[in-house]
């Protein structure tokens, strides 16, 4: 069934790749907007849950349909984005907002783990034709993590992790001296 474009009949090649690829375009929307309207709680518990919902809200008023914590054999995935053409899978993980100090140990321990759950689910979704081979890491964090060279999509096993970052900084953004640099390539290859 081709893709029908209401003027002029069936969509070019350049505006199926313009559909596809605008996810990426409302996650970086998302990102802006959690770094100038983002009102922390007072209350620390669930902090986690409480991003992925404001996510969710955020794909939700963009016209994707959010699927959240769909149970999976033994695993529970964070979030499915549904539109008429893809689905796309997010793992959401929070970095030291402030519960806890974590390390940068801590971290790359996360997203390492991140990345073995989302292929495993990837892996099980795979007869649901839609699913896209782009899995999102959104990365929740006060800190300042820094992406080395700027790389933040990682080819593996026929999948592309795509990492964000997300700072959520309580204080002004210049009162945040240490940054962290994860190389992403390197942590998801190397063993």
């Amino acid at each position: 069934m081709a893709l029908l474009n209401k003027d002029s009949g069936p969509l070019s090649h350049l505006e199926r790749l313009n559909i596809q690829l605008s996810i990426e375009q409302y996650v970086d929307r998302f990102i802006v907007y959690m770094s100038l309207y983002f009102i922390p709680d007072a209350d620390q518990s669930k902090t986690e849950k409480k991003l992925q919902t404001s996510f969710e809200e955020f794909l939700f008023n963009v016209g994707y349909y959010p699927i959240s914590e769909s149970v999976l054999k033994n695993g529970r995935l964070d979030t499915l984005a549904v539109n008429q053409n893809q689905v796309f899978l997010f793992e959401i993980k929070q970095f030291d907002l402030g519960r806890t100090k974590e390390g940068v140990k801590d971290l790359k321990k996360k997203l390492r783990g991140a990345q073995i759950q989302s292929s495993i689910y990837s892996e099980r979704l795979r007869s649901f034709p839609r699913l896209s081979n782009h899995i999102f890491f959104l990365l929740f964090t006060n800190e300042k993590v820094i992406l080395k060279d700027n790389i933040n999509r990682v080819p593996k096993d026929n999948l592309v992790f795509v990492f964000k970052v997300i700072t959520l900084n309580t204080n002004h953004p210049w009162s945040v001296f240490e940054e962290i640099m994860i190389d992403v390539n390197d942590l998801l290859n190397t063993k």
